[in-house]
């Protein structure tokens, strides 16, 4: 076993990330704008895309890490067709599901079913469209809709606290799979898909959007707040802010029945945005077929 790996099992994750989500929360005179700036430098945060760029005007640490960006750093790809970049970050995998098993890692694959949190899985999920991107501490931490779609339902699945890096997505098998996390189910009018919000070691909390207004819920932590919903019916736009993370972590999309076709010059490894063309839906063809 990696060496990482092996001291994550030792550590008391979820009480070292129950600090950290009270210590991002809290805020400490001196102290936070103090830290906030240390951790852009260490990080390399490029502070001028912000839309509040002095780190004075952040009070919470939280409030600085899903900071928001200027109006149109982030253009949407307008082609209604395209599928959009859900979160800032890396690709870790991307590619088409076969019998049920996504890929983590080069010879790691765990089951949709087990990410979905469900007993059997649902057919039209056995041969799915996915992409896997990880968010960088240094990275934009709001993440958004790929397609316009339906929220239906919504769901928190409690579990480990592994960091989610690509280290240990390469030596814990079922990483993904095993961590805390949030499913949310979407209908379109091409298919159905899945989102999932994975959580990671420190990671504060992750907030969905719940209702037509801008209230974000802190899914999982927060007691006014089941922990699943159903019947939900909230409508989104491509490129309409879903949710946050209290902290870095990463985002899974799974499209039923291959609805997504991917670029074929997208692969683990490669930098993607908010907003940038990941690949088009529509009617389901072999994948790799279409060049983009």
């Amino acid at each position: 076993m990696d060496l990482l790996t092996a001291i994550q099992h030792a550590l008391p994750k979820h009480l070292i990330s129950r600090f950290a989500g009270w210590l991002s929360a809290t805020p400490i005179p001196i102290f936070t704008p103090l830290f906030i700036r240390a951790f852009a430098r260490l990080f390399h945060i490029d502070m001028g895309e912000a839309r509040d760029q002095a780190f004075s005007s952040y009070a919470t640490f939280n409030a600085f890490f899903t900071r928001q960006l200027q109006d149109g750093s982030r253009p949407i790809d307008p082609d209604p067709k395209s599928v959009a970049c859900p979160a800032d970050g890396v690709i870790s995998e991307i590619g088409y599901a076969k019998d049920g098993q996504l890929i983590q890692a080069k010879g790691r694959n765990y089951g949709v079913a087990e990410l979905l949190g469900e007993q059997t899985l649902d057919p039209n999920f056995e041969a799915a469209s996915f992409i896997t991107v990880y968010l960088s501490p240094r990275d934009y931490h709001r993440f958004h809709m790929p397609i316009d779609a339906t929220l239906q339902a919504i769901r928190h699945i409690p579990g480990d606290l592994f960091s989610v890096n690509q280290r240990t997505a390469a030596t814990l098998s079922n990483l993904f799979a095993r961590n805390e996390r949030i499913v949310a189910r979407f209908s379109a009018a091409v298919g159905d898909f899945a989102f999932v919000a994975v959580g990671a070691l420190c990671v504060g909390g992750i907030e969905f959007k719940l209702s037509d207004s801008d209230r974000f819920g802190n899914v999982g932590a927060d007691p006014k707040i089941d922990s699943q919903q159903s019947d939900l019916n909230l409508a989104f736009t491509k490129g309409d802010e879903l949710g946050r993370f209290l902290m870095g972590s990463t985002v899974i999309i799974i499209g039923a029945n291959e609805i997504f076709r991917w670029r074929n010059d997208l692969r683990a490894g490669t930098p993607v945005q908010v907003g940038k063309k990941l690949g088009m839906f529509g009617a389901v063809t072999p994948p790799h077929s279409e060049g983009e």
